[in-house]
């Protein structure tokens, strides 16, 4: 009934027909005190289909922004704002300062903060348009220092874990029976590791079984396990350093993990100048001393599988001779809609997992990757899990999601809109590359119109999708770079 509703996929709602100027202010800081003076730049740049331009005196005056006073400069007659607003967001009181604008686009200018002005966010409106803000607050230069030192081993299965606190005067000495606290809660971990950029690392095992879900639960990247995992509470320990300024903590009862986690440290005290200052520190736990990662060509594939497995240390080394199992497994989405009171509807969706088979075992070379072809034992939408063992028979795992597209319908989980996502084979493309996509639609076939814009519309297409083989095709022209979005 609302039509294609643009806030249901993340695209910016700006209307950019009334004026396509626009004003950004970079600030010499950001957080100030009464009394100090914040210095500001300015730059006006004109939205174009190549990206930004300088305003010039061809362009037209803007329309139907009455927000946006001009002058007219003296070097090439192009309207500027003249005037911008120093706005805070409390009380709206508002500051007017004047803009002198150069053949560049650029502005100086300069406030001095009054000792009696209000606490709290500026913003700086230019032409009806926030340019950017600041803060005015209170605070005071603190007089100590503290330092949470985590464990220098990798912490692989661990049952507690000991770290080292330091407090000192920054005029020298240690801060001797000061009174701490520790606080410590365990948090989802993103393992990343530079030279093996592409792959997924430490996904954790799959779970066969059936799962009752919502469109609003399920995720493709396992985000929904990692934000069950952080409902965590906190834990805090009390205690008093010793007299040289230090403590050694140790947190205990740590749980046992199937993948990696991230604890979280944060140490307060309480600093001489009467505020509480804290100082923290992350220590990742890992389940194994190996971590097995999973890197697909696309996942979006017709009837083959070919990936990457790469095994590593936790310092990110290779690890070769790791012996490797990886298994296919299969996730298959229903979806049902039920009739409520009064004549709505509602979706129910299930997903059920089931093992299929092996796809492939080996051991790894000597960059720490084994190389996987094969052909796709079933249709829709696949799950390959990588699992390995350590020394000490710890075991490491990671899985992920291919989609192989078939001569059955694909299905996917439904709700009670019209909402459609397209999702890119992969994050990036070069010009020249074909690049491909998913439509995920309620509907079993439709007329799609495809456009590629940047700041407007650079070409249309219009395709024939079926559920048989929901994707699509758009050529990247060279003209496309830096950006564009579908």
């Amino acid at each position: 009934q609302n039509g294609i509703e643009p806030w249901r996929f993340h695209l910016n709602t700006e209307s950019l027909d009334k004026d396509s100027r626009f004003v950004a202010t970079v600030f010499d800081r950001t957080l100030l005190r009464a009394g100090e003076t914040v210095h500001m730049k300015h730059f006006l740049r004109r939205r174009v289909g190549a990206g930004l331009a300088l305003v010039k005196a061809a362009d037209p005056a803007p329309r139907n922004v009455p927000s946006w006073p001009v002058q007219e400069a003296a070097a090439d007659k192009a309207p500027r704002p003249s005037q911008g607003w120093l706005v805070h967001q409390g009380s709206g009181d508002k500051t007017a300062f004047a803009l002198a604008w150069d053949a560049a686009g650029q502005s100086h200018g300069q406030w001095s903060i009054p000792l009696e002005a209000k606490l709290g966010q500026y913003d700086v409106i230019i032409g009806g348009q926030v340019a950017g803000s600041f803060r005015v607050e209170q605070f005071r230069v603190p007089t100590m220092k503290a330092v949470l030192k985590a464990p220098v081993e990798a912490a692989v299965a661990p049952r507690s874990i000991t770290l080292d606190a330091q407090v000192n005067y920054l005029s020298g000495g240690p801060a001797g029976l000061a009174p701490v606290k520790l606080r410590t809660v365990l948090e989802p971990a993103a393992i990343q590791f530079g030279d093996y950029e592409g792959f997924a690392f430490a996904g954790g095992d799959v779970k066969e079984g059936v799962k009752q879900e919502s469109v609003q639960e399920e995720d493709e990247d396992g985000e929904g396990e990692a934000s069950a995992d952080a409902g965590e509470p906190a834990r805090t320990q009390s205690l008093a350093l010793d007299r040289a300024g230090g403590a050694r903590i140790t947190v205990p009862d740590l749980p046992q993990l199937e993948r990696p986690r991230s604890l979280l440290a944060e140490l307060s005290y309480q600093d001489a100048n009467g505020e509480t200052l804290t100082a923290s520190n992350r220590v990742t736990l890992w389940p194994a001393r190996l971590v097995v990662g999973i890197k697909q060509d696309n996942w979006i594939s017709k009837d083959s599988l070919k990936f990457q497995v790469a095994v590593l240390d936790v310092k990110g080394k290779p690890a070769p001779g790791a012996q490797v199992e990886v298994d296919v497994f299969q996730r298959l989405h229903y979806a049902h809609r039920r009739r409520l009171v009064g004549g709505f509807y509602a979706y129910e969706n299930s997903s059920e997992i089931k093992r299929i088979g092996a796809a492939c075992a080996g051991a790894t070379d000597a960059r720490g990757l084994l190389l996987c072809e094969l052909k796709a034992p079933a249709e829709g939408n696949l799950i390959l899990r990588a699992r390995t063992r350590d020394a000490e028979g710890r075991a490491s795992a990671t899985h992920s999601d291919v989609w192989i597209a078939g001569r059955r319908d694909s299905w996917f989980a439904a709700s009670d809109n019209d909402r459609i996502d397209l999702l890119p084979v992969k994050p990036r493309f070069e010009p020249g590359e074909n690049a491909s996509f998913q439509l995920r639609m309620p509907f079993r076939a439709a007329t799609v119109l495809v456009t590629v814009e940047r700041e407007g519309i650079l070409d249309t297409f219009v395709r024939r999708i079926s559920a048989e083989d929901p994707t699509i095709t758009v050529p990247m022209k060279a003209s496309y770079a830096p950006n564009v979005f579908v």
